[in-house]
């Protein structure tokens, strides 16, 4: 299986990405179908120039997807969640972003190549931007797996009225804490 992650191409692979995401989320049960087919939200975060939507593409199909936003001036669309647990990040002044909306498409997701391959173009986004922190929202069935494979560390934890009020953790990537195996080649196509 050979995947590319790559930015998302707009306008043309705009609708297969918000598909992707409602197939994604309506079948795991976190959303409710909406009549058009997709799942759009968050468009004022898409549009901002700190925030990159990464696509996992395999025999030219949109298979996975993440988006990373840089803090800055437009905040992280976690802070409507989390807002008094990233201020206090916010004032350790380290380089901040946040990884957001992994989804693959479902009859993917049992052998977790694309979320591997959505990984490691997440560090080397980290990598090439310089942060420090990574701030990232999952479901509790995550948790654990986030820990392990980032030693990423708990933060918070929230009810999420806009998802049914589905429980929603907030956990943080130190590059510090980093394991090493993230440093040895991958073999995946990732152009960031």
């Amino acid at each position: 299986m050979s995947i590319q992650i790559r930015p998302l191409k707009i306008p043309e692979e705009v609708d297969d990405f918000h598909r992707l995401l409602r197939d994604a989320y309506v079948g795991s049960g976190w959303y409710i179908p909406q009549p058009d087919g997709r799942l759009i939200r968050q468009r004022a975060t898409d549009e901002t120039s700190t925030t990159t939507i990464l696509v996992a593409v395999k025999d030219d199909q949109l298979v996975g997807t993440c988006s990373l936003t840089l803090d800055g001036d437009s905040g992280l669309q976690l802070d409507r969640h989390f807002e008094h647990e990233i201020e206090a990040i916010r004032k350790e002044e380290r380089t901040l972003a946040s990884s957001w909306r992994i989804a693959t498409i479902l009859g993917l997701r049992e052998g977790n190549q694309v979320v591997r391959a959505l990984l490691w173009a997440n560090v080397e986004y980290w990598r090439k931007h310089n942060i420090d922190t990574c701030l990232m929202t999952f479901a509790p069935i995550h948790e654990s797996v986030y820990a392990k494979l980032l030693n990423c560390k708990t933060v918070a934890k929230v009810s999420d009225p806009r998802s049914q009020g589905k429980p929603l953790v907030l956990m943080r990537y130190d590059r510090e804490n980093c394991p090493s195996y993230w440093e040895r080649e991958h073999g995946f196509d990732i152009q960031i």
